[in-house]
């Protein structure tokens, strides 16, 4: 943890006790801290997940180990990307909650990794490629497809870029989409450095 999350944290324990629990949840859901703590963690999840399953190039013990567990991987990462443009969006002045309910950013869709990125792009400049933006687009899908074998309804995909064609299912170029995925974890990252 930074030394600015723990003075974070430390500010928040010395009036906690204080705050309502409404006030308490608008002050943790408008908090980039919190997003940005709840990033790291999904991307630790992750990649523990993703290791101990025969991370490639590192060949798997059992391929289907693998396979079944690809999906929630990606999952934890989808959470993990929609968590940091939360926080971005809170860094710049935005917020979440509002006298104890949780609020969308406005013009996004929930779990739409896609929306998300063109909205916060408007007030930070999160120089993201057409290449990033369709990854994006398939890890929105992983989110809700890591959790359950269907989605709300079969129109229910995320919104992709318009030169991307739909999503039919959700593939992942292993090395390719690996470092792609790196590349826009660091470039989301950098305003927090």
């Amino acid at each position: 943890m930074k030394n600015s999350q723990k003075k974070k944290s430390n500010e928040m324990e010395d009036d906690i006790l204080y705050l309502s629990p409404r006030e308490l949840f608008d002050r943790i859901g408008n908090d980039w801290h919190f997003w940005l703590l709840h990033t790291e963690a999904l991307l630790s999840a992750a990649e523990s997940l993703h290791t101990s399953c025969g991370k490639p190039p590192k060949p798997p013990d059992d391929p289907w180990d693998y396979l079944k567990i690809h999906m929630v991987v990606k999952m934890l990462r989808g959470m993990a990307l929609e968590c940091l443009f939360k926080s971005i969006w809170l860094k710049t002045g935005g917020t979440l909650t509002n006298k104890g309910k949780y609020q969308t950013i406005p013009g996004t869709k929930d779990h739409d990794l896609y929306s998300l990125a063109i909205k916060v792009s408007e007030n930070t400049d999160l120089d993201l490629t057409i290449e990033d933006l369709k990854i994006l687009s398939r890890l929105s899908f992983a989110i809700t497809s890591g959790r359950y074998p269907i989605q709300k309804s079969v129109t229910g995909r995320p919104s992709t870029p318009k030169m991307d064609e739909p999503i039919k299912w959700n593939k992942w170029e292993i090395q390719k989409d690996e470092e792609l995925f790196e590349s826009i974890v660091y470039k989301l990252m950098s305003p927090f450095e």
